[in-house]
């Protein structure tokens, strides 16, 4: 769920690269990053978020490089017990798998600023490919030096990501309780400042 939504971050990054032809650092303030993903079933409804991101995006002459990773052990549910069993070995193993990552592979305008991103999307040590829409929204520069130094891009997207498309398996006391789809929503900043 959060690869995925890493996954989009990264694309629409190499897309606001290619405007401006500079690289785009993520992460560099924990204000300027929400992801959240939510799984959702008749019984209960898990809503959790990350505020931290780790990345960087460039384009120059027509080849650019992205690069995304969401730090497994800083997501959170609002309940430090299901925290646990989240990132533990039963679940998104933490220890063994301590990054989701989204790394773009290719990406194409829509229209304005919408951007169509193609990538690999790696989660529990599973890679999938994805294609997701994402939008790169350049912030003014008369607001974007009330958030800090350099240039500014925001980027949104939204996406499903299926565990069992990465082999995370639902144990047996939590079936009802967890959903296999979960949705990913992903509001981003970048700026041209490490």
């Amino acid at each position: 769920m959060v690869t995925r939504v890493i996954g989009s971050l990264l694309m629409l990054a190499t897309l606001a690269a290619s405007a401006f032809a500079d690289t785009y650092y993520f992460g560099t303030q924990p204000k300027h990053t929400n992801i959240t993903f939510t799984s959702e079933t008749i019984l209960e409804t898990i809503l959790g978020n990350v505020n931290a991101i780790q990345g960087s995006a460039t384009l120059a002459e027509g080849q650019y490089s992205v690069k995304l990773d969401v730090p497994v052990d800083q997501m959170k549910t609002g309940i430090e017990m299901r925290d646990g069993h989240m990132k533990s070995e039963h679940w998104l193993d933490v220890a063994k798998y301590p990054n989701i990552s989204f790394t773009a592979k290719s990406a194409k305008r829509l229209d304005g600023d919408k951007w169509e991103v193609n990538g690999d999307f790696t989660m529990h040590g599973i890679t999938k490919t994805r294609t997701i829409v994402v939008e790169a929204t350049p912030i003014p520069a008369d607001k974007g030096v009330k958030m800090g130094a350099g240039q500014w891009m925001r980027f949104r997207t939204e996406f499903p990501v299926k565990l069992s498309d990465h082999q995370v398996k639902i144990a047996a006391q939590a079936e009802g309780k967890v959903n296999d789809e979960w949705k990913v929503k992903v509001m981003l900043y970048g700026t041209t400042e490490p």
